[in-house]
């Protein structure tokens, strides 16, 4: 696929081709993702447009419940989070109605590579997925960060920094396995200068032919560049068809990476939730579909986790992420902008924690929450649940993963899970927007005069005007203008 660069004074690609994969990059040239002609910015009114009759959301009005009591029911149907069209090396997909990962064979590798979307090079590399450059807590000085290397290769990778003084060889861990899926994270912390932003090259030792590139902000800069997005996906009410038309969801992000690569570079990139729409859970997998099958609430409540179900749960979340992740534009972001992500709903399946307690409570519903946190945790966090707490998520429950990061000495940033400890009485446990505010007080108080900004990242809103009395006065201003009209 090529990008229009368009008319960009000064941009040194313009009009060159697009980067190829396997393209191994000269010494002095640009990286992997600025090799990429990313377009211009959309032009107003482009997205879709609900048909008539209907309403964007969640649902397409009038729609009744599904049979497993969703609160925020669609038509039924196992439609993908996004379609991309024609896109190589990605044969066997969750995203198709057809086809699925869980159809392969449960042993050895699948017949393609899973990671044959990434930008491999040289015949001899060994597959991966990534890198995914995640932002961590940073201080004044110090610039704090991870990368997420996902292979099937036993050798561990490392990542080869290049540095002002020389390259720097930062050794990776294994923080889990999943069948032949080996996550190796490798922690980086580099020194923020006074006056001077850093660009950083780096590239994953089983491949040195493609970089990636990344900016470190200066320490005195007190307000980053960031960019913000959330629901990176559609809902399931939006045909395959549509989906395509609209060239699925890399639009949006092709937009950010022109302004990452021809404008300016970001220093993050904040996902207010539903980085990805794993809604098909309950859509696509045999054993699921049998389970929600099953007549009465008790019934569904005690029916027992099976291996089964664990197998194909597994397997759909960590394909999904591989996927979505993958993405083209998406990969190169992720790279080379470092994410700060939160939770929503739709990142393990639509409306969790909003259910009846009988379904919340159900083995299904713990089992799946479970194993889409897992997911969640290592690909948006580079973390799991036995990790969490040394790397800083908090909860007063030991369920949820709340955080805080700073973007410059004068932002706080706090983002809430509003997902773990939900129930249809409760967001969070007062227990845990307790220790939320008393951690931003302690920011505040070991910085002086030097906070301004608190951003909350969250799906709901944390403070919000009472509306009854004023829908009253509308109402009633409505009836004596029809009055005066009749009189």
């Amino acid at each position: 696929m090529s990008y229009n660069q368009g008319n960009v004074p000064g941009h040194p690609y313009q009009g060159a081709p697009p980067g190829q994969q396997g393209y191994a990059a000269p010494p002095g040239q640009p990286s992997y993702p600025e090799q990429q002609q990313y377009g211009q910015p959309p032009q107003p009114g482009y997205g879709y447009q609900p048909p008539p009759g209907t309403q964007p959301g969640y649902a397409a009005p009038g729609q009744p419940p599904v049979a497993y009591g969703q609160p925020y029911a669609g038509p039924t149907s196992s439609a993908s989070p996004y379609t991309s069209p024609d896109r190589a090396g990605s044969q066997h997909s969750l995203y198709s109605r057809e086809e699925s990962l869980i159809h392969l064979p449960l042993q050895g590798p699948p017949p393609t590579s899973p990671y044959g979307n990434a930008p491999h090079g040289h015949a001899g590399a060994i597959p991966y997925a990534g890198p995914y450059l995640k932002l961590g807590l940073c201080t004044d000085t110090a610039w704090n960060a991870s990368v997420l290397v996902v292979s099937q290769s036993a050798t561990p990778p490392s990542i080869i920094l290049e540095a002002h003084a020389g390259p720097a060889t930062l050794e990776s861990r294994l923080i889990d396995t999943f069948m032949s899926h080996h996550f190796y994270r490798v922690d980086l912390s580099l020194q923020m200068l006074p006056g001077q932003e850093q660009k950083f090259k780096y590239h994953v030792s089983y491949n040195p032919s493609i970089q990636f590139t990344f900016h470190v902000p200066a320490a005195d800069n007190p307000s980053w560049k960031w960019a913000f997005y959330s629901c990176n996906g559609f809902s399931l009410n939006v045909p395959d068809e549509r989906r395509k038309e609209m060239g699925g969801v890399t639009p949006l992000w092709r937009d950010m990476m022109y302004q990452h690569t021809a404008v300016s570079p970001f220093h993050a990139m904040v996902g207010g939730g539903d980085q990805v729409y794993a809604d098909g859970v309950f859509r696509v997998l045999p054993s699921i579909l049998e389970w929600m099958e099953v007549k009465g609430k008790e019934e569904r409540k005690v029916h027992p986790w099976t291996a089964r179900m664990e197998e194909e749960t597994c397997r759909f979340y960590c394909e999904l992420y591989l996927q979505c992740f993958g993405e083209e534009v998406i990969r190169d972001a992720l790279a080379s902008i470092p994410y700060v992500f939160a939770i929503d709903d739709h990142d393990l399946f639509d409306g969790v924690g909003s259910y009846p307690e009988y379904l919340q409570q159900s083995q299904v519903f713990i089992n799946v929450t479970r194993i889409g946190y897992r997911f969640y945790l290592l690909f948006q966090h580079h973390t799991t649940p036995e990790l969490a707490q040394a790397d800083g998520y908090f909860s007063s429950t030991g369920r949820g993963y709340n955080f805080y990061r700073k973007f410059g000495y004068q932002n706080l940033v706090l983002g809430v899970d509003s997902r773990a400890e939900r129930n249809v009485h409760q967001i969070n446990t007062p227990q845990t927007w307790e220790m939320m505010f008393q951690g931003a007080e302690q920011f505040l108080r070991a910085n002086p005069g030097q906070i301004k900004n608190i951003c909350f990242i969250a799906a709901v809103p944390i403070a919000y005007p009472r509306m009854g009395f004023a829908d009253d006065a509308l109402k009633k201003l409505g009836s004596v203008k029809l009055a005066a009209n009749k009189s």
